[in-house]
């Protein structure tokens, strides 16, 4: 028996996708980043060159020699494009359609501009009236028997101050006529009262409830 040393065993090869540490040389699996030996940052793999088909010429792209370049298409021209949409409407355009789509249109701007011209009523007609009661008892010294006896001295009131907001019209009691007092009557016989009460009946129309506006002279 023979005390020399056999030949030593071969090492196995790494796999050839294995990473090869540059610093250290040991194969490291290739999904890893860092050298499983010196800790080190491991380059990505380089990709095999991809095969080249055969008889293509360097610098050619692969094309073969003699091979035609594919022709390019040219890019449609904006006339090209707008000629090539087409819009579908779900209704044929009929003359009488149309007719009809116009008429429509210019009603609609009729009102608008009926809505805009349109005078304006005050923005609360109730206090336009308490201040024309007001007004006639400081120059009369009393309050007048009804709405018509602010209209014969001051004149024709508006049509907004013939009515609430809601269109309905003002709801006045005078109270404690002046009778045999020096000012019982104006200068055209108008009998003066003490006290007044102007009532609307509110959003719902129904006078005496919580939503009317009222206002007692006294």
């Amino acid at each position: 028996m023979s005390d020399e040393p056999g030949p030593a065993p071969e090492r196995p090869q790494p796999p050839a996708d294995n990473v090869v540490c540059g610093g250290c040389q040991w194969s490291n699996p290739r999904a890893a980043e860092v050298c499983e030996f010196c800790r080190m940052p491991l380059a990505a793999p380089r990709k095999a060159p991809r095969p080249r088909p055969a008889g293509a010429q360097p610098g050619t792209g692969g094309a073969t020699a003699g091979a035609q370049p594919e022709p390019r298409l040219a890019a449609p021209s904006p006339e090209e494009l707008v000629g090539s949409v087409t819009v579908r409407l779900p209704f044929a355009m009929t003359p009488l359609r149309i007719g009809i789509g116009i008429v429509l249109l210019a009603a609609l701007a009729a009102a608008v501009v009926l809505r805009r011209n349109a005078p304006k009523p005050p923005e609360d007609a109730f206090l336009e009236m308490k201040k024309l009661i007001q007004r006639f008892e400081k120059e009369t010294g009393g309050y007048p028997p009804d709405l018509s006896a602010p209209e014969r001295r001051f004149g024709e009131l508006p049509a907004a101050l013939r009515t609430d907001r809601w269109g309905r019209r003002f709801v006045y009691v005078a109270r404690k006529p002046r009778i045999g007092s020096a000012v019982a009557r104006t200068e055209d016989g108008t009998p003066l009262f003490g006290a007044c009460e102007l009532r609307s009946a509110g959003p719902n129309g129904k006078p005496g409830d919580a939503d009317d506006l009222v206002w007692l002279s006294e």
